[in-house]
């Protein structure tokens, strides 16, 4: 094999080629021993007619008006979401994993309450890397772990239920979060299938790809997903719906299958930035059991609905972040739909100089951080729930035993991750420069060019925030002619996820008034 560099157009046409290699393997799945068949939940409740259609996709302060009023219950509102799951997701998008078979009782238990906030008796979908208690499973999509039963409900579960949230059942995803294997398409997973995308043969994206098609689709009211690396953002750009990738530790990673506690991070999925708001109001806060969450105290307390400005770009300088070398032939366009957005909604626009594709220097040092994290925290994570499999070499073992049934695509990171030989030495110094080197290259971007944000259009995944530990919220920007959703990325320095928030809710009324 040549060493020979790539230039930049071969860069971008290697990247075309990969994009869509991998588009054309989500509808090309092959034989493997799943999916695990998806088991609704009895109602054994007298028979009753399903609520109007409307409150599937009802904003979160509707359903909360709708609820207090009588209009509907929360019982109500699961047997319509399952009636959608069955007629729309079943066997054809995939995005729901397993349902809860208790979300009846828990439905009727929640009408019976006096309300306690804007989630009481809202059904929400939690990706399934996302611990919670039995009956529900807890498995990374992994046929290794097709049975395990997390030993109690992680921080994220835990806050949604004292809420008052009905936890509706678990959502597809990525299998391992994307860290199984090179070349598996986004939104495949052993246990739940191949997860696609609601509005057409489009890339769905990962790695909670579930969570955003059950948003997009209407098939629960809100989700949690997870991001290492883009894993929120992406799904959200492609799948036409809002999120924030929160500044690290602003939501608790307790008992939540890890690839590196580096970067990881939960986060909500939602139709708007206020249904958003709403949900992180649930999920942020502190965590003894996730000592990260301490760098995001000055967040505690924080109410994230009450940053819901239509004024809060105003004054504001953003920068809009272009890359040498478009993968998008469209991009021009779509940035000058953005910008026009952008000063709509009051805020000066400046382009940034061209960045360089790829970012090698930190996907070397993350990957270098996640191999070494995954082994150590897998491991940790199976022996602290009583899971099946003893640590991630039996999993490797498992797997290799008939990979074609267990890993169709195979499990080359899986592999390397129980292979590596990263010292403790060399794994500290790659996760501190990392972190260095990012947040270093956001506030150079800021600084050099005088802004409070930047902007990019569909996952901005070019700009390393991830590895930095900040915030980046992604929201709908418009479709293609083809019917293809767009997304706006806004990025913001560490814990400065309420600045976002406001961003986006000013951002997302201008758009909806046309203004660009």
């Amino acid at each position: 094999m040549s060493n020979t560099p790539q230039s930049p157009e071969g860069i971008v046409r290697s990247a075309r080629e990969r994009g869509a290699q991998n588009l054309e393997r989500q509808y090309n799945t092959p034989a493997w021993a799943g999916p695990r068949p998806l088991v609704f939940p009895i109602d054994t409740s007298a028979p009753a007619a399903l609520p109007d259609a409307r409150w599937a996709t009802a904003a979160l302060a509707e359903l909360r008006a709708g609820l207090d009023a009588r209009e509907i219950t929360s019982l109500g509102l699961i047997r319509l979401y399952l009636e959608r799951i069955r007629r729309l997701d079943l066997g054809r998008l995939n995005s729901v994993i397993e349902l809860n078979p208790d979300a009846f009782i828990d439905a009727q238990a929640r009408d019976a309450e006096p309300a306690r906030g804007p989630l009481h008796g809202i059904p929400i979908l939690l990706k399934d890397n996302i611990g919670v208690r039995g009956p529900m499973r807890t498995t990374a999509g992994a046929w290794a772990l097709r049975d395990a039963v997390c030993d109690r409900d992680s921080a994220v579960a835990a806050r949604l239920r004292a809420a008052g949230a009905v936890l509706l059942g678990k959502a597809n995803l990525s299998e391992w979060a994307n860290w199984t294997t090179d070349g598996m398409p986004n939104g495949f997973s052993s246990v739940g299938g191949q997860t696609r995308n609601p509005h057409g043969r489009f890339e769905v994206s990962g790695s909670s790809s579930g969570s955003a098609v059950a948003v997009a689709a209407g098939l629960c009211a809100a989700a949690i997903g997870s991001e290492t690396w883009g894993s929120l953002v992406a799904p959200a750009s492609a799948n036409a719906v809002v999120t924030l990738k929160p500044s690290l530790g602003l939501v608790s990673r307790d008992r939540i299958i890890p690839i590196t506690e580096a970067t990881d991070t939960a986060g909500p999925i939602a139709r708007s930035v206020a249904d958003l708001a709403a949900v992180l109001d649930v999920l942020a806060g502190l965590d003894p059991a996730d000592p990260e969450t301490e760098a995001a105290r000055p967040l505690a307390g924080t109410r994230f609905s009450a940053r819901l400005d239509p004024a809060g770009l105003r004054g504001k300088k953003v920068g809009i972040v272009r890359q040498t070398h478009d993968l998008d032939p469209d991009a021009p366009a779509w940035r000058e739909r953005l910008a026009a957005a952008l000063r709509a909604a009051g805020a000066s626009v400046v382009e940034t100089p061209p960045q360089m594709l790829g970012e090698t220097r930190f996907r070397d040092d993350f990957m270098t951080v996640a191999h070494y994290d995954f082994k150590r925290g897998v491991n940790a994570y199976l022996t602290a729930t009583g899971a099946p499999m003893a640590s991630l070499a039996d999993i490797v073992a498992f797997n290799a035993a008939d990979p074609a049934k267990r890993v169709p695509w195979g499990q080359t990171l899986l592999a390397a991750s129980e292979a590596h030989t990263v010292t403790p030495e060399a794994y500290a110094e790659a996760r501190t420069r990392n972190r260095a080197g990012a947040r270093a290259r956001i506030d150079d971007l800021l600084r050099a060019n005088g802004c409070d944000l930047l902007a990019g259009t569909g996952s901005a995944s070019f700009i390393p925030f991830a590895m930095a530990g900040a915030p980046a919220f992604t929201l709908p920007l418009g479709r293609r002619a083809s019917g293809e959703p767009m997304g706006a990325t806004l990025i913001g320095r560490f814990l400065e996820d309420g600045e976002l928030v406001a961003a986006g809710y000013a951002l997302e009324e201008a758009l909806a008034a046309g203004k660009a």
